[in-house]
């Protein structure tokens, strides 16, 4: 008795979902409908309409069974570690690993020193220009140290 009541649950989700593909495909009604016209109006035959229903529910039948198999058939991909050496969660010979690396949840620095240089590295020729440059807020410096390439036009 539980087959047979599996049996009709299994039919009935089937046919609620060959039901519903049928509302969303109406547009295959339409050849049907315009053979029924025809036969009303000046008078094809009947089984023309009934030809082109079937076909219609045929074909709409066989999408319903095609993604019934297709997804019966289908088996979820096995769990896979994280190979990728840029992703946050990446840890060499562990795969994925779902914790905080330390590194990222120590806290940061310190604020330097206002008199530490917050410019690169430079040569203390350099960086009296640079600081220049800075101070100038983007305005352009009337000479600059950089010479033209020979055979570039100046704007």
């Amino acid at each position: 008795m539980r087959a047979i009541g599996r049996f009709l649950a299994r039919a009935g989700r089937f046919l609620f979902s060959y039901l519903l593909s049928l509302v969303f495909h109406w547009e295959g009604l339409i050849p049907a409908v315009l053979l029924l016209v025809l036969h009303f109006w000046p008078g094809i035959p009947l089984y023309w309409f009934f030809i082109a229903l079937g076909l219609w529910m045929l074909f709409v039948l066989i999408r319903v069974l095609f993604f019934r198999f297709a997804i019966r058939s289908s088996v979820p991909t096995p769990f896979q570690p994280n190979r990728n050496p840029y992703s946050k969660t990446y840890k060499p010979g562990k795969g994925i690993t779902d914790a905080p690396d330390p590194a990222e949840t120590a806290e940061p620095d310190p604020e330097p020193s206002p008199d530490s240089p917050s410019a690169p590295l430079a040569p203390s020729g350099q960086l009296d220009s640079i600081q220049q440059d800075l101070q100038n807020d983007g305005q352009r410096p009337s000479s600059s140290s950089i010479s033209p390439q020979p055979g570039s036009r100046n704007p």
